[in-house]
């Protein structure tokens, strides 16, 4: 049985301090900690909390099962006054045998099932179609709703410095800028957001085509030959973010501790335009990049190489595969390390970064609440052919066996629940469901609970082995 520590501290003018006590109690005296699903009572109302030292205090409980959320209050006493406030937890998360591989996520296929039984119970069958736009748009409504800490990644990007040495020639006729006495550098692409400053002008690379040899832009270039003996200023205008890039927090660099102003895009233009020269990042924007997707532009060319830390907030990833179509579960399938082989499979480009679910016997497999739940669950790396995928972790040897593929639903567990509910509550809006300002509220108090569990998003959330610091302009008094 797992167990649940909730601590706390007190400090008086920023000074840890001991209270006259401290217990959970709610203010009604009906519990000290609930489980949110059911409102059972887990720990009784005025359960003391063990005092680990000055201002330090903790209580320790068994859990009823694994993956619930609590709310919980806290009453203290102090220099004669009663102070509470109410707290929610969230509760040890499962560990399947294949959580390790990826066996503990929702999936496509698993809000499908909700949804479906969910209309059921309502005496409906959507079509698939209808469902399909329920969980996504339940989906956007979930990731919209909140700066969820399970979202934010870093992104290294490595910069380059600027390239100066040599002198260049350009021919107008084949676009072409030619390097003398040097060499450029294997950066100088346009994959990269290469750019070169010749004659006063900004011109975009579009392609390599030697080590000496430069194509430029249709576009963007000098607009007429320049004669040999040129100077000339080779440097990135833009790096590429990731494809699941949202929004962008400040960026870092390793050696930089002021990596530059925010500014818009046409000021970066600018910028590049009269303000030449090279120096550590000093601007930067987020802009599109004209490869797709987006990009990160900075100001002025670099004085050197820097290797840039951005932190962002991700975009999960679409939903295609709901498990349901019989190209998700085709023929059978054998295992071996990373690798597995199909017969009468029929794998497709989109299912990389979806899972698959193996099952050691001749039936599909469903998810952990289905009647033949998966043994096992990786995710899809590599899709070779129609026959043949790849994972990111190794498989059981397995022999003709059964599976299925779906997407994995990009939200941590503490979020699940809530998620649920807003399918249903997109559901019920859409078929008019007599319920619907019900099912609308329980939506919403599900979001609420999952905004407070995701702990990690707030200092004062923390509960646990982090201890958080209360102070009395914080507190509710009696």
């Amino acid at each position: 049985m797992a167990s649940k520590t909730i601590s706390f501290t007190f400090k008086v003018d920023d000074t840890l301090t001991n209270v006259t006590s401290a217990k959970l109690s709610d203010p009604t005296g009906a519990y000290g900690v609930k489980r949110n699903d059911t409102d059972a009572v887990v720990v009784a109302d005025d359960t003391a909390f063990t005092h680990d030292g000055t201002g330090t205090y903790s209580y320790e409980f068994d859990e009823p099962t694994t993956g619930l959320t609590y709310t919980y209050w806290i009453e203290v006493v102090y220099a004669g006054r009663t102070y509470r406030w109410e707290k929610t937890t969230a509760g040890t998360v499962a560990i399947a045998a294949t959580a390790a591989a990826g066996g503990d996520k929702l999936t496509f296929y698993d809000a499908m099932q909700h949804v479906l039984d969910f209309a059921r119970d309502h005496g409906a069958m959507p079509t698939k179609a209808l469902v399909r736009r329920v969980i996504q748009r339940a989906y956007d409504e979930v990731v919209h709703a909140h700066d969820w800490t399970f979202l934010h990644d870093i992104y290294r990007i490595q910069a380059y410095a600027a390239q100066t040495s040599g002198t260049v020639a350009y021919d107008h006729d084949t676009y072409q800028l030619t390097l003398s006495s040097n060499t450029w550098p294997t950066w100088a692409t346009k994959t990269y957001g290469a750019a070169v400053l010749v004659d006063d002008v900004i011109c975009d690379v579009q392609s390599r085509t030697s080590s000496t040899i430069l194509t430029l832009s249709l576009n963007r270039n000098p607009g007429a030959d320049v004669a040999s003996g040129a100077s000339y200023t080779l440097f990135p205008r833009w790096y590429a973010l990731p494809n699941d890039f949202l929004e962008l927090d400040h960026p870092v660099s390793e050696t930089l501790f002021n990596f530059g102003k925010k500014v818009s895009l046409a000021d970066i233009a600018a910028r590049h335009r009269f303000v030449t020269g090279t120096n550590e990042i000093q601007y930067w924007a987020v802009g599109a990049n004209p490869n797709g997707g987006m990009a990160l532009h900075v100001h002025p060319a670099l004085d050197q190489a820097y290797r840039l830390d951005v932190p962002y907030k991700k975009r999960p990833s679409e939903l295609r595969v709901d498990g349901l179509n019989s190209n998700h579960y085709a023929g059978t399938v054998s295992t071996s390390g990373s690798t597995v082989t199909g017969s009468s499979s029929a794998f497709s480009s989109d299912m990389v970064g979806a899972m698959i679910w193996l099952r050691e016997d001749s039936t599909v497999p469903t998810g952990v609440d289905g009647d033949t739940p998966y043994t096992e669950a990786h995710q899809i790396s590599a899709v070779s052919s129609t026959t043949s995928i790849t994972t990111e972790t190794t498989m059981s040897t397995l022999s003709d066996v059964k599976y299925r593929i779906t997407d994995p639903i990009n939200l941590e567990r503490v979020a699940w629940d809530a998620f649920l509910q807003c399918c249903e509550k997109q559901l019920a809006r859409m078929r008019n469901y007599k319920e619907y300002r019900q099912i609308e509220e329980n939506a919403r108090r599900a979001l609420r609970l999952a905004m407070a569990a995701d702990h990690t998003a707030s200092p004062r959330q923390t509960i646990g082995a982090s201890r958080q610091h209360y102070r009395l302009k914080d507190m509710r008094s009696s």
